[in-house]
């Protein structure tokens, strides 16, 4: 069970789509990022992130986001959830930067599981996307999340304090009204390798290295992201 683990899981992060055009750029960034879940009332959970991005040279803010929600637990390892997001970006043109803003509604449904000592999560989440763009307007987006976490420490029950790996993807598609997004079916694809360290059951911290594959209407990106995380549970 654990050798077809590890090949799942590496074939999933070994997702890299090729390029579908000749015009493509190469970036560098980070990202800071923390997940938090909370707890509320019986099966009801609070849930929220956010996220700050760097442009290409590492000095100016590139876009943040901020996404709260709701989640209910279905089972012990299965949850349900839905709510809200705002993502703001900065493109520059000539002189000048301009704002972008997008407002989102998100529904989700979690499956997780325990393989071993090591953890598997499986996400799919459905965007309705309000894009302020020249061609904006409405399009929905679909997003498949795939992630395991591994001890690197000898764990007796559960995994409570220590140093682990963990290795995620993320597949985004465009379902509805492609041509106001990327104008693609293929929206962006992340994979995403990192080492952290358990403060605490609550406490995770992460240093890893993600790379995103994105579709624009002018090409293609692929920008190397060197990211910093926060996880609580609450």
């Amino acid at each position: 069970m654990k050798q077809k683990y590890l090949i799942l899981t590496g074939l999933l992060l070994s997702l890299i789509t090729k390029s579908y055009s000749q015009s493509t750029e190469n970036q560098y960034s980070g990202w800071l990022a923390i997940y938090h879940k909370q707890k509320l009332t019986g099966k009801w959970g609070y849930l929220f992130d956010a996220q700050y991005r760097t442009d290409k040279q590492f000095s100016n803010t590139s876009a943040y986001l901020l996404r709260p929600g709701i989640s209910y637990d279905v089972s012990k390892n299965q949850a349900a959830g839905a709510g809200y997001a705002f993502f703001g970006s900065y493109e520059d043109e000539k002189s000048s930067r301009i704002f972008y803003a997008e407002n989102r509604i998100w529904e989700q449904y979690q499956i997780d599981a325990k393989i071993g000592k090591a953890t598997l999560s499986n996400r799919l989440r459905l965007e309705q996307r309000f894009i302020n763009m020249e061609n904006g307007g409405f399009s929905q987006r679909l997003r498949y999340y795939i992630r395991s976490q591994v001890p690197l420490v000898k764990v007796e029950d559960s995994f409570k304090k220590g140093i682990y790996m963990a290795l995620q993807n993320e597949l985004f598609v465009n379902v509805q009204h492609q041509e106001r997004a990327s104008n693609s079916f293929l929206d962006q694809n992340r994979s995403y390798i990192s080492f952290g360290y358990r403060l605490n059951k609550k406490i995770d911290t992460e240093l890893g290295y993600q790379y995103v594959y994105s579709k624009d209407p002018n090409g293609n990106l692929r920008n190397n992201v060197f990211q910093v995380a926060i996880y609580t549970d609450f």
